[in-house]
């Protein structure tokens, strides 16, 4: 893993946690240091397989268990 690609999926997981405690995609996005939405929403869908809305419109697994794949 490269340092660009730790850090990424570093925001990545922190934009999750604050989407798991309400924040929308677009503000997480925003406040974990993506410049523009679609920059996190391709991010994020190659990282988790699925798209922001999908991840937690179908009550995904916590973030606890993401960590555990690591």
């Amino acid at each position: 893993m490269t340092l660009h690609q730790y850090i990424l999926q570093k925001r990545l997981f922190a934009a999750v946690q604050l989407m798991g405690q309400g924040e929308g995609a677009n503000g997480a996005a925003k406040r974990c240091g993506f410049r523009d939405y679609s920059t996190f929403f391709r991010a994020f869908k190659k990282l988790f397989g699925k798209t922001p809305q999908e991840f937690y419109g179908g009550k995904e697994q916590p973030l606890k268990e993401l960590l555990k794949r690591e």
